[in-house]
């Protein structure tokens, strides 16, 4: 049985990318706050955590880090074992067309042929989706995206 859906806001992002608001602690606190999942970039640098895709941005605070309701993406090796070692729900991907999340979900991205009912699906956007997958009804228990708010319209509740 597949598990209700989770909805993700994609780096905090509730209505499009966010530019130089996204994996900020207020942005990611915004959609939180409006009831939904976050997904954040995590870097370690100077044994630090630090959230951040391109690069450091912002200090993570590790209550965010370890909210049930928060996947933390590590951007580095270091990232991922801090994590790992704090209990945060976390994951690791670079290039691959999925991987596995601490809580051993199946974190599948854009194009990935084989769709396993019960994975968390990233950027139902994206034009390397076939056409089904945004006609639904949904079969995966996570949907990761940067308009959250109008999938979660389209598809029920939070």
């Amino acid at each position: 049985m597949i598990p209700p859906l989770t909805y993700i806001a994609h780096r905090g992002n509730l209505r499009g990318p966010g530019g130089p608001l996204e994996n900020t602690v207020a942005h990611l606190e915004r959609a939180l706050t409006a009831g939904f999942h976050v997904e954040c970039d995590v870097r370690c640098q100077g044994g630090e955590l630090w959230l951040g895709h391109d690069g450091p941005q912002e200090k993570a605070p590790l209550a965010l880090l370890t909210d049930p309701r928060v996947w933390c993406h590590a951007k580095d090796l270091p990232a991922l074992q801090n994590l790992l070692t704090l209990g945060a729900r976390c994951f690791a991907l670079e290039g691959d067309p999925f991987t596995l999340t601490s809580d051993g979900r199946i974190w599948a991205g854009p194009g990935t042929e084989d769709l396993v009912d019960g994975c968390v699906l990233v950027m139902i956007e994206d034009t390397r989706w076939p056409d089904w997958v945004r006609t639904g009804p949904p079969r995966w228990s996570g949907l990761c995206t940067d308009h959250v708010e109008e999938w979660s319209a389209r598809w029920g509740a939070k």
